[in-house]
């Protein structure tokens, strides 16, 4: 039997069962290390604040927090 197509498809995958669903694993959080005065997370840290003491919006600062993590992951 031929798999569906179009939004046929997307109802298909919703109704699957969870160990079928595949995709991938979560994560825990990204643990960094703050033990050295130049660690990249302090510099991380830094920056984010200073985004917010310049009166960024939260959804900015958010959005720079998971693209700077995902580097660093």
């Amino acid at each position: 039997m031929s798999r569906p197509k179009g939004f046929g498809a997307v109802t298909w995958l919703r109704e699957r069962e969870l160990s079928k669903r595949g995709g991938n694993d979560r994560k825990s959080p990204l643990a960094l290390d703050r033990s050295a005065p130049d660690a990249l997370a302090v510099w991380r840290d830094s920056y984010l604040d200073s985004l917010a003491a310049r009166n960024y919006t939260a959804a900015t600062v958010s959005g720079r927090l998971k693209d700077i993590n995902l580097f660093l992951a």
